[in-house]
């Protein structure tokens, strides 16, 4: 993946979330997840569109509520990292220390969980224009 590669959580669509409470592990599977890369250097076009595969892993992790509903397409989504509110994320990244993620679900599910890390990985696929991916 581009080093400078983003994933923002507006549209994307969440596969599954798989929760372990004794573990304090929450990890969020992304069907479609869109992705911005920059273009090539010289190139003004960045590529936008959308992976499979894409998945955030936060360990220490505290939530509440049944997380099985918590599929499908997101309406609006961010993590708060040290008081700054994030609605986009650096791919293949780890971030630690104090933090908050907050996804609001089209099906009108949330999901809110506070956390010692977080981890993005994603493949190095083709990005989609569309949920076909």
């Amino acid at each position: 993946m581009h080093p400078d590669a983003t994933f923002s959580f507006h549209d994307s669509e969440v596969r599954r979330v798989v929760a372990d409470a004794a573990a304090g592990t929450l990890a969020i599977h992304f069907s479609a997840a869109r992705v911005r890369r920059p273009g090539a250097e010289g190139d003004e076009d960045d590529e936008d569109g959308y992976l499979s595969g894409v998945e955030l892993h936060l360990s220490g992790a505290h939530w509440e509520g049944p997380v099985a509903v918590c599929i499908g397409r997101i309406a609006s989504g961010a993590v708060t990292v040290a008081r700054v509110h994030l609605a986009a994320l650096p791919v293949d990244e780890e971030m630690t220390g104090e933090l908050r993620i907050e996804l609001q679900f089209a099906n009108g599910s949330q999901l809110h969980a506070d956390a010692q890390r977080l981890i993005v990985r994603a493949g190095d696929g083709p990005l989609a224009g569309d949920f076909a991916c």
